[in-house]
């Protein structure tokens, strides 16, 4: 016999109540949940620096931001303005950019 402290979690599920399973699913989601990966001071300097490159250069940036279920990546010329930083992307559209969800930035 398996027992709970095994790891199996189906196990313990049929020793819950009908009205305790939607919790227990609810942590279960939660601890799956993904995290925003520590960055090095080095890998934000690296960052700050190709980014205020492209901004000065007028260079098309390649960025990655974190999000809980998958990374987005968006492409285009930064700008910072209002003390915000934007995307101009290829289509004309201005996108603002959240620079703490921030995990990478490629010259494109």
């Amino acid at each position: 016999m398996t027992t709970i402290r095994d790891g199996n979690i189906f196990e313990a599920m049929r020793i819950l109540l009908p009205e305790h399973r939607t919790t227990a699913e609810r942590y279960r989601r939660q601890r799956a949940r993904r995290r925003p990966p520590e960055l090095f001071e080095d890998e934000l300097a690296e960052m700050q620096y190709v980014l205020s490159e492209a901004i000065e250069q007028r260079r098309p940036v390649r960025l990655t931001l974190f999000h809980p279920s998958e990374d987005v990546v968006i492409e285009g010329v930064p700008e910072l303005r209002g003390g915000r930083l934007w995307l101009w992307q290829a289509d004309g559209n201005r996108v603002p950019v959240d620079y703490r969800r921030l995990i990478r930035v490629e010259v494109s």
